[in-house]
């Protein structure tokens, strides 16, 4: 029954679509109002004559929503075709000054002036980094552990301002 109705008013529901979304995706948008429409449990209590209407209503609450389903589905993400004539500059690639080698040998050079420093940051290395899991196996308090490990990461950040400035 409902789709009989769709069918004698497709041109009125088209119209409607063309009206909120000023001809952008109004197919799409036709065929998700059409969706909520059909899937709707008051549709069988609204007179014919208010049909479109409340068409009209669902239209324009999924074109205006951001929280839509046609939102989500085709307004949400919108590519945009590149033109073939970007330039994009070649550069010679460069490896990167800071990686776990220099850490480590900086570390190792920390824990020759302060072996407490140097060797509670290997033991935070070794346990993926978290204090939680570190301070349980150690027996040092997470404050404790979190300010020494605060001023290895300064020493290690005040060496490398110092070799990029090189």
């Amino acid at each position: 029954m409902l789709n009989d109705w769709i069918e004698q008013n497709i041109n009125e529901l088209r119209k409607i679509c063309n009206s909120v979304a000023r001809q952008n995706n109004t197919d799409d948008l036709l065929q998700v109002s059409i969706q909520q429409f059909l899937t709707n449990r008051k549709i069988n209590l609204i007179p014919d004559g208010e049909k479109l209407f409340f068409f009209a209503r669902i239209v324009r609450n999924n074109f205006n929503s951001k929280t839509s389903k046609y939102h989500k589905l085709y307004r949400k993400t919108n590519f945009v075709e590149l033109g073939s004539n970007i330039d994009i500059p070649q550069e010679e690639y460069e490896e990167d000054i800071f990686t776990i080698e220099w850490v480590l040998e900086e570390v190792e050079k920390i824990k020759q002036q302060d072996w407490y420093l140097g060797q509670i940051t290997l033991h935070y290395f070794a346990e993926d980094c978290n204090l939680t899991r570190l301070s349980k196996k150690i027996g040092i308090p997470i404050n404790n552990l979190s300010r020494d490990i605060k001023k290895v990461k300064l020493i290690l950040n005040d060496k490398l301002q110092e070799k990029l400035k090189e």
